[in-house]
């Protein structure tokens, strides 16, 4: 998959083993961050890990990676508050 297109591409990633569609655009929401820098259409990384089903691979937690996709998706705005006892996900959205 050639990964230098428009925004409006339409990618599909394997997350840790987890599928999730979304977006070029959705993932260069956040100017500076890792997953802009990744896959800007302009971005100067070697080419992304596909999968033999041509997913592009992310070796991160599948786990948090819905609450990132979803902070993108929002506007990079918080619109939910966690309960305390989430802390460690909350944690682990954070490292991720």
């Amino acid at each position: 998959m050639e990964k230098k297109n428009n925004s409006n591409d339409i990618l599909r990633l394997n997350v840790g083993g987890k599928k999730f569609i979304t977006k070029r655009a959705t993932l260069c929401a956040l100017e500076g961050s890792m997953l802009a820098t990744l896959f800007s259409t302009d971005s100067n990384f070697a080419p992304l890990t596909e999968t033999e089903n041509g997913e592009i691979f992310i070796d991160r937690d599948p786990i948090s990676f819905p609450f990132i996709l979803n902070y993108l998706r929002d506007g990079c705005r918080v619109e939910v508050d966690l309960p305390n006892n989430r802390v460690p996900l909350l944690q682990r959205i954070r490292a991720d």
